[in-house]
């Protein structure tokens, strides 16, 4: 990772917030990361750790951080848009926020049919046998998700990216206090969606690979929605 440029004397604190902002919009920090410890910040940024503890609290009270206690500072989103997004889909009710993304993933799934490319088509193709590939739970998850995350990838439509992820990235967080996503996504041999809009993508058939996207994510909601009606009170995240 590139190393944060020592910061001359002036607004410190508006230097450090535009140092830390412009390398979780860039990546540098990415969604979920704990940042580096306040001390190791302020030695790298060459200011106190009053400075870096404000300058954090103003990221915090922005939404693109998020303090957690015992545990370090973690990244939230990449920008104030996503923040805003994550709190609206937070309170939103579980099934309609999976409403949502189904309608993103079906669009996405037409989209890359149509306007990938050989690179992304031979990345997918990595990306599906490392989930087919996957030993267990957690890496079956990473994997999915990676490939899903590309899938809208390969449209080439960076905004369709930037709402997919504000949405999907803290809805799993709410999913996750109902129910292990892996139950929700774990393919059943005989629904070989994935498979089919693999192909579908390929094959550049961007009908088929709606199909297979709007399959995918119908036999998500039927389970989420099942479970759901076994645990009512947790309807609402």
């Amino acid at each position: 990772m590139p190393a944060l440029t020592r910061v001359p004397r002036g607004s410190l604190t508006d230097q450090v917030i535009d140092q830390l902002r412009e390398r979780i919009v860039g990546g540098q920090f990415p969604v979920d990361q704990r940042l580096p410890v306040e001390a190791s910040l302020a030695r790298e940024l060459g200011v106190g750790r009053s400075t870096v503890r404000e300058a954090l609290r103003v990221l915090v009270h922005a939404g693109l951080l998020e303090s957690r206690q015992g545990d370090g500072t973690y990244v939230r989103a990449r920008h104030e848009t996503d923040a805003a997004l994550r709190r609206r889909v937070l309170k939103a009710d579980v099934i309609n926020a999976y409403e949502v993304r189904r309608a993103m993933e079906v669009e996405a799934a037409r989209l890359a049919a149509t306007h990938r490319s050989a690179a992304d088509l031979a990345r997918l193709h990595e990306l599906a046998a490392a989930r087919d590939d996957a030993a267990g739970p957690e890496s079956y998850r990473r994997a999915d998700r990676a490939l899903r995350e590309h899938v809208v990838e390969c449209t080439g439509n960076p905004l369709l990216g930037d709402l997919y992820r504000g949405v999907v990235d803290p809805l799993r967080s709410a999913a996750a206090g109902l129910v292990d996503e892996v139950d929700l996504v774990r393919d059943d041999p005989a629904r070989p969606e994935t498979a089919d809009l693999v192909r579908a993508i390929a094959d550049q058939d961007p009908r088929a690979a709606a199909d297979a996207a709007a399959r995918h994510m119908d036999a998500v909601l039927r389970v989420l929605t099942v479970m759901l009606q076994a645990a009512p009170i947790r309807r609402h995240s």
